[in-house]
């Protein structure tokens, strides 16, 4: 594995939305790599994944390709996807977000839609845990530490240290943080592409340019660092260039054991629909 040194130089997107150029001016990394700050300090690392786990990820590769029905956001979507329309799934552990009335954590619903899938996914992400602590022995204990921490062990997905995942479908994502995930935390993200050319990850701090090809694994602070994709270009029907990335979310520390969780949840919506019922009466008194 090679080692490049990439100095830190503060940067921050121009406007909302921001997109990554197809011709960006980065140093490319199309190989194995392990990155360094000045101080010798990991920033990002590229593997490639490979033995069982790269086997089930090829055959996880082909399964995506057979009738996946797609969640497709509206223009008008939340922050994370900003406002860019794409296919995606989740899947492993879905974080409470009050604001869509959502007061626990649960099982994502993919799972009851497509078990055969996500035990694949359960096979490839715990391979890419081991290839972690084998190459980053530091930061993947740092990682499992931070979420063990944190977060309830049953809203681990296949023992590894990350809660949540996603598969992006050709999607060539904005300059973004991943501000929901947990601080210390690296996310790990396999991406399986066939008849496709762009969709690098570009590290605008770091000056460099991830290359993604088939089956590379890379690991890296999403919650820190800036990261956007290029155009992708699909050379025909058969062609998909797709990520899945997996993260611990900060909203899961507020979770339960599992067989707890749904009662946990059911108090959490009656105490805010008591409060808002209160809030409401109040202002009607006033009016």
């Amino acid at each position: 594995m090679d080692t490049v040194e990439a100095w830190y130089k503060d940067w921050k997107p121009s406007g909302r939305n921001e997109r990554a150029k197809a011709d960006i001016d980065a140093r490319l990394i199309d190989r194995e790599t392990l990155m360094t700050n000045e101080s010798g300090r990991p920033i990002a690392c590229v593997l490639e994944l490979k033995g069982a786990a790269g086997k089930r990820a090829d055959l996880l590769g082909r399964t995506l390709q057979r009738g996946i029905t797609w969640d497709m956001p509206t223009a008008n979507g939340g922050a994370r996807l900003s406002g860019i329309r794409y296919g995606n799934r989740t899947f492993g552990t879905v974080a409470p977000q009050p604001l869509r009335r959502r007061y626990g954590c649960r099982q994502a619903s993919f799972h009851a839609e497509r078990p055969e899938i996500v035990g694949l996914l359960a096979e490839v992400f715990y391979g890419a845990w081991e290839t972690f602590r084998e190459n980053l022995p530091e930061v993947a204990e740092m990682t499992d530490n931070t979420t063990r921490e944190s977060v309830h062990d049953d809203w681990r997905f296949a023992e590894t240290p990350w809660t949540s995942g996603i598969i992006n479908d050709n999607a060539s994502l904005p300059y973004h943080k991943d501000s929901g995930n947990l601080p210390g935390s690296w996310s790990a993200m396999i991406v399986l592409r066939h008849k496709s050319d762009g969709g690098q990850l570009h590290l605008p701090e770091y000056g460099v340019s991830l290359e993604c090809f088939d089956k590379s694994l890379v690991f890296f602070d999403g919650q820190a660092t800036w990261h956007g994709v290029t155009p992708i270009t699909l050379r025909n029907k058969e062609a998909f260039r797709r990520s899945i990335v997996m993260y611990s979310k900060q909203a899961c520390r507020q979770c339960g054991p599992a067989h707890l969780e749904a009662a946990r949840a059911a108090r959490e919506a009656t105490e805010h629909d008591i409060h808002r019922e209160s809030v409401l009466g109040l202002k009607k008194g006033r009016a």
